[in-house]
């Protein structure tokens, strides 16, 4: 059986360059905008380039609503001017919407109206016809994908001189074009495009992310050292250009090349890695290599360690499916039966859903097969004079065994998947009883409980000074001060007229953690009473609520509010909004 391995998804891939492009080349494309657009002010244009952003941030979380009301912004802001061209950028916007919603026709209709207005500028097609490209690349339909980027390409080698803009989309069309024929397994045209995609890039990271997909390439060629150097070419680059961003995605790349190599070391060197100083960016994938790399190394307590890890950070079914089969894999070698059985319900269950009910349809067949087992038999019971079909009913009542047995250890799978279904239903539900609980003792008290540490060792700093920062500090918790979401340490230092080392010193110590922690369990504390208490706020979208209790991102709120729950929260509101009614 082929083993699970979760990729990067086409759409995923197609954001990350687009952001790419528009972080590293923000001026020349405003520049290049002016001419574009017939005079439109510049104010109106950051304005439409924002919805665009704001739209690709909010779809890519799923939050429509949100991205909805921004491509509609866009729309009526591009109308407003009655400018062709910012009505067709609108339309890209509102294409771009449609297509993370799989609204696909709808999406692709838009797009053509940009293609086939003959008087529209150039600048609007290449953006319509690179969108296309990554439709068709969704659907599969890569040849088609492909047509999209080089009539893209076309366009742009038009006027026969390449300004910075369009070297940048020439950059992109090349590496779509590239990743296209990659999935068509046309390796060789595949590395042509990416050193053309090379050629025109004006973009170190652009440039690293670029050497990654090409280190994917050789990876399916079972090229693996090729791919290696390759990967540590894109790391190095991003290292120097201060984009550790992505420097946790490539160094799973190298520790699972090196698990291909059976180097075993090598991969828990990179897994490693990528975990340390990271606390978002592809945890669940970089615990699972490392389980991988140690049951290489034969050590299976510390596999196991790294795929529950593993566990505790993915979000995605794909990747709780392949870390619950490594587990049951490395208890069955701890001789660890029960939890080996466990796991690989997990994984049975998850697997059944991946794959589209597999489990349903081998009943079904199993089903027909003992149906036409028993029509059998019928007809051999009307001939039991005969000694040879004595034997056949002998045969067909064994089969009829085998089929029951089987029937009997399918249905008793079904029943395990459904009772660990409830068992887990009903562990979320406690866990939400008991952060409800929690944010009912959280009203009562206006103050965190500290515990008080010795001052024995404080150089530089007086038992006086240090008393005033703390009930600053608590002052400054009544007032709210984390619900601004620009609060830093250096910002709150100011506020309460001392210094960040003095401050971060009381933190720690008063308090027992760092600033951060500090600052987000505020918040959380904040979230979870107003959840509690106030109708109004649950009803409020995840962007917003994360807005309002201080964080600078829904994500960042997101990632907070698992770990200090336990719960998503959208689990969380949709539980009291029950509760409430």
């Amino acid at each position: 059986m082929k083993k699970l391995r979760p990729k990067v998804t086409p759409c995923l891939f197609f954001v990350l360059l687009g952001m790419l492009f528009l972080m590293g080349n923000r001026t020349s494309l405003m520049a290049q905008s002016q001419k574009e657009f017939n005079g439109v002010a510049m104010d109106k244009l950051m304005e439409m380039r924002n919805y665009y952003a704001w739209i690709s941030n909010y779809a890519s979380q799923k939050q429509f609503d949100s991205s909805s009301r921004y491509a509609k912004r866009a729309m009526d802001l591009a109308r407003s001017l009655n400018n062709d061209e910012m009505i067709g950028y609108a339309k890209v916007c509102n294409a771009l919407n449609l297509y993370y919603q799989r609204r696909i026709n709808q999406a692709k209709e838009l797009l053509q109206d940009n293609i086939t207005d003959i008087e529209m500028h150039d600048s609007i097609k290449i953006r319509s016809y690179l969108m296309a490209g990554e439709i068709h690349y969704y659907e599969k339909d890569y040849l088609k994908g492909v047509e999209d980027n080089v009539n893209a390409e076309k366009l742009l080698r038009k006027s026969g001189t390449f300004r910075r803009w369009d070297s940048v989309s020439l950059c992109r069309a090349y590496t779509n074009i590239a990743t296209l024929y990659k999935e068509i397994h046309e390796y060789e045209k595949a590395h042509d495009y990416f050193d053309k995609a090379r050629n025109f890039n004006v973009d170190k990271g652009m440039d690293s992310f670029i050497l990654y997909y090409r280190s994917e390439l050789y990876e399916e060629e079972e090229r693996i050292n090729a791919a290696i150097a390759m990967t540590k070419r894109a790391a190095a680059i991003v290292a120097e250009d201060k984009k550790e961003l992505f420097l946790p995605t490539y160094y799973l790349a190298l520790s699972r090349y090196y698990h291909k190599l059976q180097k075993a070391d090598s991969a828990v060197y990179y897994g490693l890695k990528g975990i340390k100083d990271n606390s978002y960016c592809q945890l669940d994938l970089l615990h699972n290599a490392l389980g991988n790399a140690y049951v290489l190394l034969n050590d299976y307590p510390k596999a196991k360690q790294h795929y529950k890890k593993a566990l505790v950070e993915s979000t995605a079914p794909a990747v709780d499916t392949l870390v619950h089969k490594n587990l049951s894999n490395v208890y069955a070698h701890l001789k660890d039966y029960k939890n080996a059985l466990d796991h690989n319900t997990y994984y049975l269950k998850l697997k059944d859903s991946l794959d589209g009910l597999k489990v349903k349809q081998e009943i079904a067949m199993i089903t027909e097969k003992y149906e036409s087992g028993k029509k059998q038999v019928e007809i051999e019971k009307l001939n039991v004079e005969n000694a040879k079909n004595e034997m056949v009913i002998k045969e067909q009542k064994t089969k009829l065994t085998i089929i029951s047995i089987a029937l009997l250890g399918i249905f008793l799978i079904l029943f395990i998947i459904y009772y660990f279904y409830v068992k887990q239903s009903r562990q979320k539900h406690l866990l939400f009883l008991k952060n409800s609980e929690l944010a009912r003792e959280l009203k009562e008290r206006q103050t965190i409980t500290v515990k008080r540490q010795p001052k024995e060792d404080n150089p530089g700093m007086q038992d006086a000074q240090r008393e005033k920062i703390h009930d600053a500090i608590e002052e400054q918790m009544k007032e709210g001060f984390y619900l601004d979401t620009n609060m830093t340490l250096a910002k709150m230092a100011k506020l309460i007229d001392t210094n960040t080392t003095y401050l971060s010193k009381v933190i720690n110590e008063d308090y027992e953690k760092s600033f951060a922690t500090f600052l987000n369990e505020l918040r959380l504390s904040y979230t979870l009473e107003n959840l509690e208490t106030e109708p109004t706020f649950r009803r409020l979208t995840i962007d917003h609520i994360a807005e309002k209790s201080g964080f600078a991102s829904s994500s960042t709120f997101y990632s907070a509010f698992k770990k200090y729950t336990g719960l998503t929260p959208s689990y969380y509101i949709k539980k009291r909004l029950v509760q409430a009614e």
